[in-house]
């Protein structure tokens, strides 16, 4: 079964063609795969439960203390789950029923950061640190669902420094707030957007090792 994303998860940031993973799942529950989880959960320990039969699955990501609504999963089907108190914090998991419990089941998923994805770009040298280095990349914006996108921003977390993105007539910029984003155009179903990307890395700039790129989008899907 085809799965097409119908809320927080319909926006997907690809590289190459490959979907950009912003943070690793480890733990689960039995019959159950998480496929990807929202950046926007944060490193931590979510919950996975399922409740009655086995068949309704229910998500809580980390420092959360609500539950998200239970959703009863198809047979060897792709879903989402949502927090409880933050719908944008979710996680896109496939059900494989031949090996669920057929009773109430609950388990930690740990999240951690992930590293050189493509939103970061590539690392740095010690000679590129030592002159400095400026390059540019690209970052693809996919619809994955079946309604189209308007009033598309995207901007930079205050905490990022070194990144710039692009808009058309103004140039490079790194807005911080949504009010100052970038506006893209509309995106349709199964369609696609560029986002411009520059990374500049000040000549002499000391080793890091976890430096990490937030980007923030928002957009309405009708």
């Amino acid at each position: 079964m085809v799965y097409h994303a119908r809320r927080a998860d319909s926006l997907r940031l690809k590289i190459d063609t490959v979907e950009v993973r912003h943070l690793v799942p480890v733990g689960t529950i039995p019959g159950v795969v998480v496929e990807a989880v929202a950046a926007r959960c944060g490193p931590g320990a979510a919950r996975l439960r399922s409740s009655a039969d086995g068949e309704r699955l229910a998500f809580k990501a980390p420092g959360s203390a609500v539950w998200g609504l239970d959703v009863v999963a198809g047979v060897d089907t792709t879903f989402l789950l949502q927090d409880g108190e933050d719908p944008d914090k979710w996680a896109r998991v496939a059900r494989h029923g031949a090996y669920m419990n057929t009773g109430p089941a609950e388990g930690r998923v740990l999240l951690a950061d992930v590293f050189n994805n493509g939103v970061g770009h590539d690392d740095v040298t010690a000679a590129e640190a030592l002159a400095g280095d400026v390059a540019t990349y690209t970052i693809t914006l996919a619809n994955d669902s079946l309604h189209r996108f308007s009033k598309l921003v995207a901007w930079l977390d205050a905490a990022t420094a070194g990144l710039e993105i692009f808009e058309e007539w103004v140039g490079w910029s790194a807005p911080t707030t949504e009010a100052t984003g970038i506006q893209l155009p509309d995106i349709g179903p199964g369609a696609t957007q560029s986002l411009f990307l520059r990374r500049t890395i000040g000549a002499a700039a000391d080793s890091d090792t976890d430096i990490l790129n937030h980007l923030h989008f928002a957009f309405n899907g009708l």
